[in-house]
């Protein structure tokens, strides 16, 4: 039997409500970080990082323990030690839970996680490494996602397109096959050392990246760690300037120093999955949306939507609403009297 294998929460409580009673809230069980700890685990201590705000307090759960972390701190950090059985088989019995108002989670030091399931609106920065593979059910408000070295195949392929605030993406060292995103506010991507992902995988994803030309500063796109990088010919292949007429530059990590990788040789369009085409004038809106898609412009019309592979997955006779809830999370296209538009299904 293997020995007890503790983990440490490490609480920053950042020091933002004066003036009130501590503990007066209740912990806010609607937002949650769940986890997995890997069957095989070994006995080593993992460290999570929590950020929350000052006054809030978190619960975490685990079998053998279900604990309130109340502190009334102004920004210093203390370790919360939780007793863990290294030789549990169930799944269920390997679960943790944490609950609350949290502000960053840091699971860098995780060798013994195998699974996040992250459901908190709360969250703006989420740090993965090794952490074996991430469910992202509601994170509205995430600005900062980094993950690497996460070798689970679970993780082949990671669709981000929930992530509409996004502002960082690193995805690094991982099992990941294709990458799917969806932020209008993405500056830098870091994405290298991902073996499975292959050329045609970097393109769509640099097709995918929003249009940042109107920014004082060019998005920052990394598909290299350095010019040694083992990937380089994949890389070399894509058509990279499909993201530079939006206004990213492409560059060797760390992105700061602003270093751009050789000059692409591939010819891939981003238009390769179906075309958008002006004409008659319609709007769409929520974009992205979720459940219902309204056409604004339009009459009684037949409308047609396309995924990304140019497939047709609906169409319909419509004066502008369009039920979308079998659609996944993803690209589409809508096309309307031979006019053709993107949006996003999140």
């Amino acid at each position: 039997m293997r020995k007890a294998v503790k983990i440490f929460l490490t609480v920053s409580l950042f020091s933002v409500i004066f003036g009130t009673n501590a503990f007066a809230q209740e912990v806010d069980n609607s937002l949650c970080i769940k986890g997995i700890f890997a069957a095989d685990m070994e006995d080593t201590e993992d460290i999570i990082s929590l950020a929350v705000k000052a006054n809030i307090p978190v619960r975490v759960k685990t079998t053998t323990m279900d604990t309130i972390i109340n502190e009334d701190s102004k920004g210093w950090t203390k370790p919360l030690i939780v007793a863990w059985k290294g030789d549990v088989e169930q799944t269920s019995d390997r679960e943790f839970y944490i609950w609350g108002d949290i502000i960053s989670a840091d699971f860098q030091n995780c060798s013994n996680v195998s699974w996040i399931e992250v459901n908190n609106d709360s969250l703006k920065y989420l740090w993965l490494s090794p952490v074996g593979g991430v469910e992202i059910i509601s994170a509205a408000n995430l600005l900062d996602l980094s993950m690497s070295d996460n070798v689970y195949s679970s993780m082949e392929n990671l669709d981000l397109t929930k992530l509409t605030r996004l502002e960082c993406l690193s995805v690094i060292n991982s099992m990941v096959k294709t990458i799917q995103v969806a932020s209008e506010h993405l500056e830098i991507v870091r994405c290298y050392g991902n073996a499975q992902m292959t050329t045609q995988a970097y393109d769509d994803l640099m097709c995918q990246l929003p249009d940042v030309t109107g920014n004082a500063v060019n998005g920052g796109f990394v598909p290299l760690s350095d010019a040694d990088d083992i990937h380089l010919d994949k890389i070399l292949a894509t058509n990279a300037q499909n993201a530079i007429d939006k206004g990213w530059d492409i560059l060797y990590d760390p992105p700061h120093t602003r270093i751009s990788i050789p000059t692409t040789t591939g010819t891939f369009s981003c238009n390769s999955g179906f075309d958008v085409v002006e004409g008659i004038e319609f709007s769409l809106y929520p974009n992205p949306a979720k459940d219902m898609l309204f056409v604004d412009g339009i009459e009684k019309e037949q409308v047609t939507i396309y995924d990304v592979d140019g497939r047709v997955v609906k169409q319909v006779v419509t004066d502008g609403k369009i039920d979308i809830k079998d659609l996944k999370t993803g690209v589409y296209a809508i096309e309307v009297k031979n006019v053709v538009k993107k949006f996003v299904v999140e």
